[in-house]
C-alpha cells in the first residue's frame, strides 16, 4: 500500500480519521469473531488473518443527479471485494440492499448504528455460507434529491497471503465446494481490480 496523503487544509483531519479507522478496525474484529462462532469455528479464528491486511477507510462523494434523463443511480449494483464493510451513517439516504426476494431495500442509519456488508472474499472463504451483500446507491426522491451524499465506508481486508480456499467446515453434501481454484486474497484482489478496470 502507498503511504497515506493527509490534507493539511483540514485541521485534525489525520488524527480524527485515523482514530475512526482504528475504532472501526476493532469493531471489525468483534464482528468477525461473532461470525466465526456462528459457523462453529474458534472465536479468534479470523484474528491472525486480518492483523496485516490492507484495510481502507474511504471517504466517498456522490454528487446529486440533476439530469432528469439520467438513471437514478449514483453507484450501480455491486458487491464489495473484501471480508466485511462497515458503514457509519452517511450525510443523506440512498443506500439500498438487494434482498433474497430480489427487491431493493432502502437502508438509512441513525445515531450510532453501523451497517455491515459481507464481501466477496468472505463469501469465497465460507463457500457462500455468508453471501456477499449486493448493494447500490440511488439518488433520494425527497427533499435531499439535490444534495450530495457523503459516505465513509471501512473496508476490512484480510492479510495479502491468506488463502481464500473454502473452509472445510463450510463444505457439506448440501453445499459442495463452489471455488475449487486456490487463490490468495492478494491474487483475488488483483483479479477483481482488473475486472473492474481499476488496474
Amino acid at each position: 500500500m502507498q503511504p497515506n496523503i493527509w490534507p493539511s487544509e483540514v485541521p485534525d483531519f489525520q488524527e480524527k480519521s485515523y482514530k475512526l479507522f482504528e475504532e472501526l478496525d476493532k469493531l471489525g474484529v468483534r464482528i468477525l469473531r461473532a461470525l466465526a462462532l456462528h459457523i462453529n469455528l474458534p472465536e479468534t479464528f479470523f484474528d491472525n488473518l486480518i492483523d496485516s491486511g490492507n484495510s481502507i477507510l474511504r471517504p466517498i462523494y456522490y454528487p446529486p443527479i440533476q439530469d432528469g434523463n439520467a438513471p437514478n443511480v449514483r453507484a450501480g449494483a455491486h458487491e464489495d471485494i473484501n471480508f466485511i464493510t462497515l458503514l457509519v451513517g452517511a450525510s443523506a439516504e440512498g443506500l439500498e440492499v438487494l434482498t433474497k426476494e430480489g427487491a431493493w431495500l432502502p437502508i438509512t442509519t441513525h445515531d450510532d448504528a453501523i451497517v455491515v456488508n459481507i464481501g466477496d472474499m468472505l463469501q469465497r472463504l465460507t463457500n457462500n455460507v455468508y453471501p456477499s451483500t449486493t448493494h447500490r446507491v440511488v439518488n433520494p426522491t425527497n427533499e435531499n434529491a439535490s444534495k450530495p451524499r457523503y459516505s465513509v465506508p471501512y473496508f476490512l481486508h484480510p492479510n495479502p497471503d491468506v488463502l481464500l480456499d473454502p473452509l472445510p467446515s463450510c463444505i457439506t453434501p448440501g453445499n459442495p465446494n463452489h471455488y475449487p481454484d486456490s487463490l490468495t486474497s492478494h491474487e483475488f484482489l488483483q483479479q477483481r481490480l482488473r475486472e473492474i478496470k481499476l488496474i
